[in-house]
C-alpha cells in the first residue's frame, strides 16, 4: 500500500470515529479539524498533481438544491438565521464532494464505515460502565456520544444497514462475517436503550432481512448461535449483574418506561389518539402547524429554517421541513437525490442485492418521517456512503459480466 493511500484511508476512518464520538459541545473541535485536515489534504495532492474533479449527476443535483436554499434566505422572516443555514448546506456539500473524489481515486469509503462501528462500540462501552467519556445528559432515552437519542438512532440504523451489506454483499471471510454478527448485536443492544419507537421497528425489520439473508448465504447457523453464546452469557454469569449495577443508565427503568411507551404508542394510534402518547401528540401539533405555514406559500415556501425560527425547534420531519422552508420546488429538488439513487439501484442486475438497495433506501425515506435530514453532515454523508456503496455493487457486476 502506498503512502497516501494509506494516509487517506487513516483519515477517512478517524473521520468515520469523530463525526460519533466528538458531535457534542466538549469535542466537537476535533470534527472541525478533521474536516480541515481533509480539505488541506485534498488540495495538496489533488491539485498540485492536476487532479480532475468528479462531479456526476449526484453533486450536480445536491448543488442546485444548495444554491435554491441560499436563495430562499430572501423569503425568510430573519435573513441571518436563514443565511448561516445556507452556509452550513455549502459546506456539508464541499464535504462530500471531497470525500467522493478521494474516493474516486482510493476507493476507501469503507473505512468512514469503520470508523463509524467503531465508535458505537464506544457508546456501547460506555453504555455498560466499562469506561467515562465525562459526557452529560438528562433522561432514561441513551443519546450517545451526539447527545440526542432521534440523531444517534439513525446513526445506528445506518450501522445496521452497513453491517448487512458488508456480510451479504461484500462477503468476506468466514471470521470477520462473525466479528460483523457480534457487531450487529452490539448495535440492536444499543438501539433499545435508545426507546426510539422508529429505531425498535426498523431494526426488526432489518433482524428480519439479515436473516433472510443469512439463510441464503448459508449463515444462518453462525448467526443463531451467537445469540445462544450471547443469551448464555449474560443469563448465566455474572456479567448482566455487572453490566446492570455499572451501567450510566438504570437498564430496569429504561426497560419498564420503554415497554410503557410502545404500548401507549399502539393503544393511542389503535384507537385514534395517539396525543395521549407525549412525543406523538408532540409531533402531530408541529405536522400541523408546519402544514399551516406550508399552506401559505406551498410553492417556493417560507426560506430556509423558516419553521426553526418561527417556533424555536425543528419540526421532526424532514418532508415537512423542507416543504415549509422550500416549497415544493425544494421538495422536488432534494428528493431527486433518492430518485437518482432509484435509478442507479435498478441498473443492478443481481434482483436480491437490488432488493436489499431498494430496502436500505425506503427505510432512509422512513426515517425521514422523524428527524430532519437535508441539512445533517450525518445523513448527508451516509446517503453518500449508500451511494458509493450502490455505484461499487453495480460497477462490480459489470465487470463479472465481461469475464
Amino acid at each position: 500500500m502506498d503512502v497516501k493511500r494509506l494516509y487517506f484511508n487513516s483519515l477517512f476512518f478517524v473521520y468515520g470515529f469523530v463525526l460519533i464520538i466528538c458531535d457534542n459541545v466538549p469535542y466537537i473541535k476535533y470534527i472541525y479539524t478533521i474536516n480541515i485536515l481533509i480539505g488541506v489534504s485534498y488540495l495538496v495532492a489533488f491539485f498540485l498533481y492536476k487532479e480532475k474533479i468528479c462531479f456526476n449527476l449526484f453533486f450536480k443535483l445536491y448543488l442546485l438544491f444548495t444554491i435554491y436554499a441560499a436563495c430562499s434566505s430572501f423569503l425568510s422572516e430573519d435573513f441571518f438565521v436563514s443565511i448561516k443555514k445556507s452556509l452550513t448546506l455549502a459546506l456539508i456539500f464541499i464535504n462530500i464532494l471531497i470525500i467522493y473524489n478521494i474516493n474516486s481515486k482510493y476507493n476507501n469509503y469503507l473505512y468512514l464505515v469503520y470508523g463509524v462501528l467503531l465508535a458505537l462500540c464506544v457508546n456501547f462501552l460506555w453504555l455498560i460502565g466499562i469506561i467515562d467519556l465525562e459526557l452529560a445528559y438528562k433522561g432514561w432515552r441513551f443519546p450517545g456520544t451526539v447527545l440526542q437519542a432521534n440523531n444517534f438512532v439513525f446513526i445506528l440504523m445506518f450501522g445496521l444497514m452497513m453491517l448487512i451489506y458488508l456480510i451479504t454483499i461484500r462477503r468476506p471471510s468466514t471470521h470477520y462475517i462473525i466479528l460483523l454478527y457480534c457487531l450487529f448485536l452490539i448495535l440492536l443492544y444499543l438501539v433499545f436503550f435508545t426507546a426510539s419507537k422508529a429505531g425498535l421497528m426498523i431494526s426488526i425489520a432489518l433482524i428480519i432481512l439479515l436473516l433472510f439473508l443469512s439463510l441464503s448465504h448459508q449463515n444462518v447457523p453462525v448467526f443463531f448461535s451467537l445469540i445462544v453464546f450471547c443469551y448464555i452469557v449474560f443469563y448465566y454469569t455474572p456479567l448482566i449483574e455487572k453490566l446492570t449495577t455499572n451501567s450510566i443508565l438504570d437498564i430496569e427503568y429504561t426497560w419498564i418506561n420503554l415497554l410503557e411507551r410502545i404500548e401507549t404508542f399502539t393503544s393511542g394510534m389503535s384507537s385514534g389518539a395517539a396525543s395521549t402518547e407525549t412525543s406523538t401528540g408532540l409531533r402531530i401539533k408541529m405536522l400541523y402547524d408546519a402544514f399551516d405555514m406550508w399552506s401559505s406559500s406551498p410553492i417556493f415556501g417560507n426560506g430556509v429554517a423558516a419553521f426553526e425560527i418561527r417556533y424555536g425547534h425543528y419540526s421532526h420531519n424532514n418532508i415537512m421541513e423542507l416543504l415549509v422552508s422550500f416549497g415544493l420546488v425544494g421538495l422536488i429538488l432534494y428528493y431527486m437525490l433518492y430518485a437518482y439513487l432509484f435509478f442507479k439501484i435498478i441498473k443492478i442486475k443481481k434482483t436480491q442485492t437490488k432488493t436489499v438497495f431498494f430496502i436500505f433506501l425506503f427505510f432512509f425515506i422512513f426515517f425521514d418521517q422523524s428527524i430532519v435530514s437535508y441539512a445533517d453532515k450525518f445523513k448527508i454523508l451516509a446517503l453518500l456512503i449508500i451511494f458509493l456503496a450502490i455505484e461499487e455493487t453495480a460497477m462490480n457486476y459489470r465487470v463479472k459480466e465481461k469475464k
